[in-house]
């Protein structure tokens, strides 16, 4: 069976937008099989439904034991 070409996630906060957007960095707990080239679609929620605000490309993906503690305490947060 093949994984998954991309997921779609859904943005929390205006905060987590601009971390993932600024950054480029997406910090989530989320346990899925992440590989480099998967496609990201980030969606929000508004007053009439979902807005896509963005979309990106995984480059790279760390595990939480290889984050900083400022890392991994952002991914707990935004998880």
């Amino acid at each position: 069976m093949r994984g998954a070409a991309g997921y779609i996630l859904r943005v929390a906060s205006e905060e987590w937008v601009r971390q993932v957007f600024d950054m480029a960095i997406c910090y989530t707990n989320l346990s899925r099989k992440w590989k480099e080239g998967q496609t990201m679609l980030f969606v929000s929620k508004t007053g009439v439904g979902e807005m896509a605000v963005g979309y990106g490309v995984i480059q790279d993906v760390i595990s939480t034991y290889e984050l900083s503690e400022e890392e991994r305490r952002k991914c707990e947060e935004h998880g």
